[in-house]
């Protein structure tokens, strides 16, 4: 083989390895990536702020703009920034109740004879169903509960919410 013909050979195999490379670094960098919201500079948005209520402002594109998009607080309505405030207000209320009821347990997973039981919802039926899970973590929203019965509870008390706030937004 020519020296020419090493060369390029080295220069092919460097094109692919800066391919390759490159994909990695669009890969990583998504991982990260903020992509701020289609609005123009000085147009409208609605946030809510630290004392949970909803406020509207102009993006400007500045560190506060950019601070509320990173944790999901820009909305392009008032009813959107309202339903959300509403399903925080939800969750919190039902952390606190699971975390009461469950007095300190944490699921274990490597542990598959420990009960460990969460809300779902059934869209065929339009109910909600307690499932037992042994060893796999569905990520669930509501997290899960030591004992059926808190599970039954929290589907009376907070139900009719989750349904409206949750599950018909999906539809």
């Amino acid at each position: 083989m020519s020296r020419i013909t090493e060369l390029e050979q080295q220069i092919k195999e460097l094109e692919n390895k800066t391919q390759e490379l490159q994909k990695e670094l669009e890969f990583e960098m998504q991982k990260t990536e903020i992509e701020y919201p289609p609005l123009k500079i000085r147009e409208m948005y609605w946030f809510i702020n630290d004392e949970g209520l909803v406020f509207r402002t102009r993006w400007d594109e500045d560190r506060f703009d950019k601070r509320r998009c990173k944790i999901g607080n820009v909305f392009s309505t008032e009813e959107k920034a309202e339903k959300e405030l509403k399903k925080l207000f939800l969750l919190t209320r039902f952390r606190m109740f699971r975390d009461r009821c469950n007095r300190g347990w944490e699921p274990d997973f490597k542990d598959v004879s420990q009960d460990k039981h969460s809300i779902q919802f059934n869209y065929n039926f339009g109910t909600f169903t307690i499932f037992n899970s042994g060893h796999i973590d569905g990520f669930r929203l509501l997290g899960y509960f030591k004992e059926r019965e808190d599970a039954e509870r929290a589907i009376e008390l907070f139900g009719d919410e989750i349904k409206r706030l949750f599950v018909e937004e999906e539809k």
